[in-house]
Parts: structure tokens; sequence; C-alpha cells
């Protein structure tokens, strides 16, 4: 059987694409301009990046992407009832603030009607759910648990792929999973966050790609389904942002606004971020809530359209030439991850996996992990684990 390295197939596939990026023609970029040192600077990130994930001393082993029997010794799961009851009433609550944030700009009876029916849209409404609390939006913290109901079908998603648990839990798990990405798609459409609808996607896609090659297999036909669904979803939005284009304008828009911003940062920037426009990103929000008052770096570089950075541009503006080897420590914290997760499968990787491999995807535009909502993401399932999970015996059979 074909084994496969995951996360590391994931980054790649997001990230070949940047390759192509100068080609592509874009109104509104200087499409004469020069992209040479970017492209080149990219090429090193994913080199470092495959060192990384590569180097061991341990003895390589892979990781399958098809279909497995789960150990022998792996553990039967319980999760006891108020798992459940907290785990719905904490996507209940960010599906209301949700839907709060629309609110206090638009009725969001109109604004549905608007999006589906008459198809007389806004674009503004993506600025007004993004507005922060001194502009007369919700607080960070409570836009937060916008994404318990993401977070929790992701976390669902993977425990019943490849966590034994017990086959009255297994009911409740497909019910909660079910419940979970009903509400993210209706907060997708409040928020009109293509990342989401990635999540989906790509989670559905693994499974896909896992259980295909099995005849009459219910998984693969069930997530091929939501997959069609997921790019029907992905589509209108895309058209509903970028006033009537589609995902062929959104991927040309953004690989080459990446590769255009990265080029400027190493011709133009006259500093460095010190970690503030990646890793530390989220700091700057817990100083903003604490009202902590700090003077951050703030280099001066030349951008178009959009001062918006990829990971490799945001990683350049932090470190310069040195972000080579942050992406080498990236690489092998994905190894890590694939190597806990599905062949050792320790719970809490597993529960965080299809989490964080949304989040290497997004490493194509701004990283999600600039966010403090992606670290809420992973907090929620490891919390629910440690508080409700318990282990009751060992499986002799599958």
């Amino acid at each position: 059987m074909k084994k496969i390295t995951n996360l590391y197939f994931c980054f790649l596939l997001s990230q070949f694409l940047f390759f192509a990026a100068p080609f592509f023609y874009v109104p509104l970029f200087d499409n004469n301009f020069s992209l040479q040192s970017s492209v080149i600077a990219h090429f090193f990130g994913l080199a470092f990046f495959t060192l990384g994930y590569f180097f061991s001393v341990k003895k390589i082993k892979g990781t399958l992407l098809v279909a497995n029997k789960m150990n022998n010794n792996d553990k039967i799961y319980v999760f006891k009832n108020p798992f459940f009851v907290v785990s719905y009433l904490l996507m209940t609550f960010g599906l209301f603030v949700s839907i709060l944030q629309v609110a206090l700009f638009k009725n969001p009876l109109d604004y549905i009607h608007e999006l589906l029916i008459n198809r007389e849209f806004n674009v503004n409404i993506r600025n007004d759910f993004l507005t922060e609390s001194k502009d007369g939006g919700l607080s960070g913290v409570l836009k937060m648990f916008g994404f318990a109901p993401l977070s929790i079908y992701l976390f669902s998603f993977a425990i019943l792929q490849f966590i034994n648990i017990s086959s009255l839990d297994k009911k409740k798990w497909k019910r909660l999973n079910f419940v979970a990405l009903i509400m993210t798609i209706i907060r997708t459409l409040f928020s009109l966050e293509r990342i989401t609808i990635v999540a989906i996607l790509l989670a559905n896609l693994f499974i896909f790609l896992r259980f295909s090659f099995l005849k009459n297999s219910k998984s693969a036909y069930i997530s091929l389904i939501w997959i069609l669904l997921a790019l029907l979803l992905a589509g209108f939005i895309s058209s509903s942002r970028l006033e009537g284009g589609g995902i062929t304008e959104f991927i040309f828009l953004y690989y080459k606004l990446g590769l255009t911003n990265l080029q400027l940062v190493i011709d133009t920037a006259d500093g460095y971020t010190y970690g503030f426009s990646s890793i530390f990103s989220p700091l700057k929000f817990i100083f903003s809530f604490l009202n902590f008052t700090i003077d951050l770096p703030s280099p001066n570089y030349d951008w178009q359209w959009n001062p918006a950075q990829y990971l490799i541009g945001a990683l350049y503006l932090d470190f310069g030439p040195f972000y080579i080897f942050v992406l080498f420590i990236i690489g092998k914290l994905c190894r890590l991850i694939d190597d806990k997760a599905l062949i050792e499968k320790k719970i809490h990787y597993v529960s965080i996996y299809f989490i964080v491999m949304y989040c290497i995807f997004s490493f194509a535009g701004v990283p999600l992990s600039n966010g403090i909502d992606f670290w809420f993401s992973l907090i929620v399932p490891i919390i629910l684990i440690n508080r409700f999970a318990k282990r009751v015996a060992k499986v002799e059979t599958l």
C-alpha cells in the first residue's frame, strides 16, 4: 500500500501553485513586475520545510493515507454525557455570536434574503463582520467563540475516523458531527470565510481518498457528497466577495498577491518585525485585550492592493533570510503530528489533526495561526478530552 505523509503533502499542495503565479494575469497588479527573488525565496522555504519534515534520527515510517485497521492495543474511549452538553452549548453560543456580529449592522433575515434570494448583496458586509469593538463590533474574545462549530466539527470528524469509541458513543458522535457541520455552514453564510469551506473540503477529501479504494464504501460516498457541496459553497462565497468573481479569480488573485508582496518585502523592507508578523502575532490581540501598550517593530515596505502576507512573506518580514530555519521547525512539527495522530493514534493529536491540516493549507494566504481564533480551535478539543474522556478497555477486535 502506498504511503503518503499527509501534512507534508497538504503543505506542498497549497504552495506549489506559487511557482505558476508569475504567469497569472491579475488586473489589480503590475503584471510586468519581476518576481524572480520571491520565487527563489519560495523555493528555499519549501526545501527547508521538506528537510525539517524528513530529518529524523529515527527510521522514517511514513503515514498511511489508506484505510488501516487499528492496533489491537488501542483503547476504547468513553465520553461522559456532559461532554456532549458542553459541546452543543459551545456551538450554539458560537453561532449566536456570529449572527449577532452581523445583526449589529443589518437585520439578519434581510441579510440572508439578499444573499440567497435577491443576490443584491453588499460586499461591505464582510467588513462589518470583521469590525472591531472600538468601532461598534463585538469584542475579539466573543468573536473567537464563533469558531466553536468548526472546531467541534473537525474534532468529532477525526475522532470518528481514528479513535475506538463505544458503539453507544459513536451514535452520539455522529449526531454531534452532523449538527456541527450544519452550524458551521450557517455561520459561513454570515462570515463569508472561504477558509472555513476549505477546512470542510480538506477533511472530507482526506476521508474520500482514505476509503475510495474500498468497494461500496459508505464513508467515501458521503465525503464525496460533502466535497461537491463545499465546492459549490466556495464558488458562491467567492462570487459574493469578489462581486461576480469565482474560485479561479480568487486563486489567481491571492497567489499573485502573496508572491508580489513577498517580492516587495525583499526589495523595500527597512527592518524586521521579529516574529510579530507570524508566530508572535496572536500576542498583539492579547496585548490589546489587556490594554497593554507596547511599541512593536513596524518597518516600512511597499505592497500592492493589500498588505497581507502569506506564510513565507510573513516569515521573511519577521526574520529576513533566516526565515528558512523557522520553516525547518514547522516541518518537524508537522512530522510529529502526523506520526502521533495517525501511527500512534494519540487522542490529543488526533483531535486537532484536521484543525492543523486546514491551518497548514491556509499558509498560502494569511496564516490562521496569526489569530487567536485558531488557537481557540486547538484548545477546545484538548480541554474537552482532558475533562470528559476516559479509556476503559483494550480492543481485541476491530
